[in-house]
């Protein structure tokens, strides 16, 4: 299970909008969805005390590079 990026950031409780434009974690999370939305395998839905999100990540035999 992929925890929130923003759980342990001392910024968690500004809004993402802010964030979004300096934040490295953030870009890179965005990042890998992007580079995975063609071959999802796999989903799930999770929440932290603040929110819900969605979670895409792809299969073992996907990342496999044989």
């Amino acid at each position: 299970m992929i925890s929130s990026p923003c759980k342990n950031c001392e910024r968690r409780n500004d809004p993402k909008d802010e964030c979004l434009k300096s934040c490295k974690i953030l870009h890179d999370v965005q990042e890998f969805h992007l580079m995975t939305a063609k071959s999802i395998c796999y989903s799930a839905i999770d929440c932290t005390e603040e929110s819900r999100y969605h979670i895409k990540s792809p299969s073992p035999a996907a990342m496999s590079p044989f």
